[in-house]
């Protein structure tokens, strides 16, 4: 654990949360494939000892375990905790696509770090223009959660997908309320720069009206 390389969780940190989604997510089918608490504990197997012995064994070792041990097995043998933390980064993925949108320009996204008009998307979040992405976003999150459900029980999934829907749905009321200001003058003005044509036409109507 000392070279686990994906952080620890702190619970007031989002970030720290993704980092170790990340972590748990790249190691996925090396733990799911080889975890063992047997083997963690370091459960003899005695050459000529019965299954129940063994059992029994296990069980002795398992109760004298750790809390923490104990709650590795749980997570390690559990869909429902894979899928779960599946959905955390899901939602992660929707929220760096918003900032990542905020932060780059309209004329080359990221892929020039020097252009003077990073981050000046005034007038595409008075023209509409991220509202339609958000939207966009939303879609995209949904699809993607679509592969966190395998092989879990209905009950399972409809907790699930009640998980995801408060997130994205806070998500998309938060964004809404921050850039509310946009729909109203004198801000809405700052649509009369976008750069389609159809897009400043609408504003000023819009506007003018």
């Amino acid at each position: 654990m000392r070279c686990w390389p994906a952080g620890q969780f702190i619970q007031w940190r989002w970030g720290s949360l993704v980092t170790v989604c990340k972590g748990l997510l790249d190691r996925e089918q090396a733990l799911r494939g080889n975890w063992s608490l047997k083997v963690l504990l370091r459960v003899p197997d005695v050459e000529g000892q019965s299954d129940a012995a063994e059992e029994m064994a296990f069980k002795r070792a398992k109760l004298q375990a750790s809390e923490l041990f104990q709650a590795a097995d749980r997570a390690v043998t559990d869909r429902m905790f894979w899928s779960y933390v599946k959905m955390l980064y899901c939602i992660n993925g929707h929220l760096e696509k918003i900032s990542s949108w905020c932060e780059a320009c309209a004329c080359h996204g990221w892929e020039s770090k020097s252009c003077p008009l990073k981050g000046r998307r005034c007038n595409e979040l008075a023209d509409g223009t991220f509202h339609h992405f958000i939207q966009s976003c939303d879609k995209q999150a949904r699809e993607d959660f679509l592969s966190c459900q395998a092989g879990l029980s209905p009950d399972q999934v409809a907790l699930l997908q009640q998980e995801f829907h408060t997130a994205t749905d806070l998500i998309l009321t938060e964004a809404r309320l921050k850039t509310a200001h946009w729909e109203v003058l004198p801000w809405k003005l700052c649509g009369l720069a976008a750069d389609s044509e159809v897009a400043a036409r609408a504003v000023a109507n819009l506007v003018s009206v």
